[in-house]
């Protein structure tokens, strides 16, 4: 499996990079500008956990802690967790400091945990004597109170050497798993320093454990702080890519060296992944022919690189989907339909080639090779479709119109008519296709479509996947859509697209905001702010006496809005994945709760079944009670047993119920990290497609601009002094002796 990574933008110079996902609620520098970046936690931290556990706090007050967390380090990157912890209610120094030292504690669990796994993993102690050791350690720690390392309690029962814990834990310090990539004992001594050993370039007939031909070797030197009998009889030879690790004999090596001495060495060496089995080594000690040739100890995994999927898509994906033309007098010429696709039931739509995700490689010294990630496009279904069963190619459901969306959503677009104006009759219009309606959407009204034509907007609101097209105009209205948006004339109104405007006659005290170009070729901006990533062109900027347009040029709003309401999104899923993870914890606390309050009213039967019966039997004082009291004693005892059954009874039937919580708890959180991950891979799709549609920041005046006017770019901004009459207006850059600088200049 490919190591895990999250997708992180700087909030200074909004590079987009992978990170780790260990990288997790730390603080790491830009790759590009350096500022540090808080990375924003995908679980709430162990301390918070524990002091969840501990009854500190709630579920409510962690996630309201992980919130002014968050908060607090986009501020300051550096906050830690427990400044805020200490600032909750209830919570003082003391239990600050008590919480401090659980957590000392479970990192120390934790870490003998993973010494645990990477001992065994490598095969130096076997499961039967770790468990022994791990019981003389719970024996110790009972009877002094103290917690003995579980590779000294190794050590002294002489099932572990020095040498060997001493080369794990140097290498769970460097990289958190079992391996160390050049131990201090060692130095690297590389080509340029020594010629390359002579023995990498001969192979021993007959064997493949020796060196291939023209690998291209270092020599690891001993270190004088650390020494071993071995260095004065071989030689240790690693390839370049630490891929592959040989030994030869300088001189005769003494009988008295046995496998186990040898491995011993290489492990001290940092050998410690891909090491061959004992046989092999014990052949190199017995045969001389062997050692006189280089001897392969080892062979590390080879990273295997990923290859980028792609999509086909069998339908053309950037025809004019709202199916009409502008007209010379501005309105929509529904005869002029252009090259609208049409697909039948059943045709393939798009075809996805797999992406091969890359596997990262180990080398001898046990060092991960992180393999580079590479692209997945998104194909996603939409309406009107349905995928095979490897979800990698997209099929109609239905005859109609194919779309695709900037997220990677293919869908198939039917139609629907409404005959006038949308009003009481209709009611808000909401259609998974294409609503085409001839009359107008008046105020107090919203139509929700894939994509939508009307006469006219007056007052409604429009919210679509698709193209809008308006084939009069739009009066204080909303529109908010990922396609095209096509109207006459706009006034007093707001739209917001990933696509392109174009308007015919005139923009009027109005909001526009485009990740396209905004297109009005011969009409008039008025008294208005507009914004387009792929520039503006207009007819007439102002007038002598309107008040003055602002034009965003190069700038991408409604993008940034997008991710503003995605960051949002996953935000919010984060919370609710946070909260569910917690589950499976607390219904394990519960289980061992259920099992100790079985245990003790059981234990409230059994004493009580052994009292009536001494009592039966007349020893009263072995009863504790006397023959006076035993009367109501014994009322008293049945009483318990009674109320112990019932207990019982419960007990064990929230028992019989508590697997299918710790179920539900298990698909909860798929659920939830399901959610997230689809409004991840949304904003990755987002950003690939925003990626391939390069900002243009320039200003197109076809006839005149009117003093006032305001230009801003992504850089830079003007303001118009005087008038502009047929120009082009750009953002340009220019250099000085100390940096970059960027101005608004324009070309007549």
């Amino acid at each position: 499996m490919p190591e895990k990574t999250l997708s992180y933008q700087c909030k200074k110079c909004h590079a987009e990079q992978q990170l780790p996902a260990s990288a997790a609620g730390s603080v790491v520098p830009c790759t590009h500008c350096k500022t540090p970046m808080p990375i924003p936690a995908s679980a709430p931290p162990v301390i918070l956990q524990l002091a969840l556990h501990a009854g500190e706090i709630t579920k409510d007050g962690l996630s309201e802690i992980m919130r002014l967390w968050e908060e607090k380090r986009s501020e300051n990157p550096h906050t830690d967790i427990l400044e805020v912890l200490k600032e909750q209610p209830g919570i003082t120094e003391e239990k600050i400091n008590k919480l401090k030292k659980t957590h000392k504690v479970w990192v120390l669990r934790n870490q003998e945990k993973r010494l645990t796994a990477a001992i065994l993993r490598l095969g130096w102690v076997s499961e039967d004597k770790m468990k022994q050791a791990a019981e003389i350690q719970q024996l110790i720690f009972r009877k002094k109170g103290v917690h003995p390392g579980l590779g000294d309690i190794l050590i002294q029962q002489g099932h572990l050497k020095q040498t060997q814990l001493d080369a794990i834990l140097k290498a769970m310090n460097k990289c958190g798993e079992p391996a160390a990539k050049v131990p201090p004992e060692t130095k690297k001594i590389t080509s340029k320093a020594i010629p390359k050993d002579p023995a990498c370039h001969e192979s021993a007939p007959g064997s493949s454990d020796v060196a291939d031909d023209n690998i291209s070797c270092y020599t690891l030197e001993q270190d004088e702080t650390s020494t071993s009998e071995l260095d004065s009889y071989l030689s240790l030879t690693i390839s370049q890519d630490n891929m592959a690790a040989f030994i030869r004999q300088k001189q005769i090596l003494p009988q008295h060296f046995n496998a186990d001495d040898l491995l011993e060495w290489l492990q001290s060496k940092g050998i410690i992944y891909g090491l061959v089995e004992k046989s092999l080594l014990d052949g190199f000690i017995r045969f001389e022919s062997v050692r006189q040739s280089s001897f392969k100890t080892a062979s590390g995994k080879p990273p295997k690189p990923g290859k980028e999927g792609s999509v086909h898509f069998n339908f053309p994906t950037d025809f004019l989907s709202s199916g009409a033309m502008l007209s010379d007098d501005g309105r929509i010429d529904f005869r002029e339909r252009g090259a609208i696709p049409h697909v039948t039931k059943g045709c393939l739509l798009a075809e996805k080639t797999a992406t091969i995700h890359g596997v990262n490689g180990v080398d001898v010294f046990g060092n991960i090779q992180v393999v580079p990630e590479v692209k997945d496009p998104p194909l996603k279904a939409g309406t009107g479709v349905y995928t095979s069963e490897d979800r990698l190619k997209i099929f109609a459901k239905i005859d109609g119109q194919p779309s695709l969306r900037a997220s990677g959503e293919v869908s198939v677009i039917d139609e629907i008519l409404i005959k006038g104006d949308v009003g009481y009759e209709t009611g808000h219009i909401q259609y998974d296709g294409k609503v085409r309606i001839t009359g107008k959407i008046p105020a107090g009204f919203r139509v929700e479509a894939n994509e939508v034509t009307a006469e006219a907007i007056d007052g409604g609101q429009v919210s679509a996947k698709g193209d809008v097209v308006i084939t009069n105009g739009i009066t204080e209205g909303e529109v908010y859509t990922e396609g095209e948006v096509r109207a006459k004339f706009v006034n007093k109104s707001k739209i917001r697209t990933l696509s392109n405007v174009t308007i015919h006659s005139e923009v009027i005290d109005s909001d526009i905001a485009c990740s396209g170009g905004f297109n009005i070729r011969t009409g008039k901006i008025i008294a208005s702010e507009i914004a387009a990533r792929q520039g503006i062109e207009a007819g007439t900027i102002g007038t002598e006496i309107s008040s003055s347009s602002t034009l965003h040029i190069g700038i991408d709003l409604p993008l940034q809005e997008t991710f503003m309401e995605i960051d949002r999104k996953i935000q919010k899923k984060k919370e609710i994945l946070s909260k569910v993870l917690l589950l499976p914890q607390d219904l394990d606390n519960e289980e061992k709760k259920l099992l100790a309050d079985i245990t003790h009213f059981a234990q409230v039967q059994d004493r009580s079944g052994l009292k009536l019966k001494l009592i039966q039997e007349k020893k009263f004082e072995d009863a504790e009670t006397t023959a006076t009291e035993a009367p109501s004693f014994v009322k008293k005892l049945h009483e318990d047993m009674q109320n112990a059954e019932k207990r019982l009874g419960e007990l064990f039937d929230r028992q019989d119920t508590i697997g299918d919580d710790k179920k539900k708890a298990l698909e909860a959180i798929d659920a939830a990290e399901k959610n997230l991950r689809e409004d991840e891979q949304e904003k990755k799709a987002m950003e690939d497609w925003a990626a391939q549609r390069t900002p243009i920041a320039l200003l197109k005046i076809n006839s005149k601009a009117y003093p006032g006017t305001r230009i801003i770019a992504s850089m830079a901004q003007a303001t118009l002094q005087e008038p502009l009459s047929r120009c082009m207006v750009r953002q340009v850059e220019v250099h000085n002796s100390v940096e970059k600088e960027y101005i608004i200049r324009i070309f007549r």
